[in-house]
């Protein structure tokens, strides 16, 4: 199929839906997802759409990010990946043997893993990705009880929360479904995993936002103001602010 009936295609589905994922795309027109991802980027550069995590919406559309229309988790894997991989080595240079510290669910966290194993350090998470994915080290991986949410991967409810707050940390790494540079929000599509951010918070001396720049703008059903809350937000440098706050970290 030529490139330009691809992108005719595509931006028909945009606008037809509002929004669409990379894998949806991928399985409508019978073509790789990395090809999707490709044209999407393209279509994004001449404004034709906007890029946002795991697929992209129609210019102009607000749609707010929930459990029913947020991207699965494992779909999300190797999506701006690269971004994900720098963020998390740049986080990475701030830990050193000895710290205790909390890994927050979704993609944006699993990279800063394979960063941190060699370091002799507590790891607790609620991220199922990280405990598949550990392979020992020197680190030590305490995985939080409770109820897993199968599409985020991720483990929530009240006997998380009552682990979880029964630790002290040097740092929380916490990742986000998007959020908003000028009003200073970060944004997840449902409570539960919210109550887990806020409860990290809470115990840790030091927390750290994970982002890339797609999530830039994109909304939640639930929101969390950063204000006093969290110390550095690490992210690529395809943000673009023209007033960053001084907290912001790009690589």
């Amino acid at each position: 199929m030529l490139a330009q009936r691809r992108y005719d295609m595509i931006l028909e589905q945009v606008h037809l839906k509002k929004t669409v994922t990379v894998k949806e795309l991928a399985q409508q027109l019978h073509v790789t997802e990395v090809t999707i991802r490709r044209d999407l980027e393209t279509l994004d550069k001449k404004k034709m759409l906007k890029r946002v995590h795991g697929g992209a919406k129609e210019l102009g559309t607000t749609s707010i990010l929930s459990p029913t229309n947020e991207t699965r988790m494992l779909d999300r894997l190797s999506v701006h990946y690269n971004q994900k991989l720098h963020v998390c080595q740049k986080a990475a240079t701030y830990l050193h043997d000895g710290d205790c510290i909390f890994l927050d669910g979704g993609t944006s966290i699993l990279p800063l893993l394979q960063c941190i194993e060699h370091l002799q350090i507590k790891i607790v998470t609620n991220n199922v990705l990280i405990e598949h994915a550990f392979e020992g080290g020197k680190a030590e991986l305490i995985g939080l009880g409770g109820t897993e949410i199968p599409e985020y991967k991720m483990i929530v409810g009240p006997w998380a929360q009552r682990m979880l707050s029964s630790f002290n940390f040097d740092y929380a790494f916490i990742g986000s479904a998007g959020f908003d540079v000028e009003n200073n929000l970060l944004y997840t599509a449902e409570s539960e995993t919210l109550a887990i951010k806020e409860i990290a918070i809470a115990q840790s001396s030091q927390t750290f936002l994970l982002t890339d720049s797609s999530k830039a703008s994109v909304k939640g059903f639930c929101s969390y103001s950063m204000t006093d809350k969290i110390d550095r937000v690490i992210c690529d440098k395809g943000l673009q602010v023209d007033d960053l706050p001084e907290n912001y970290i790009l690589v």
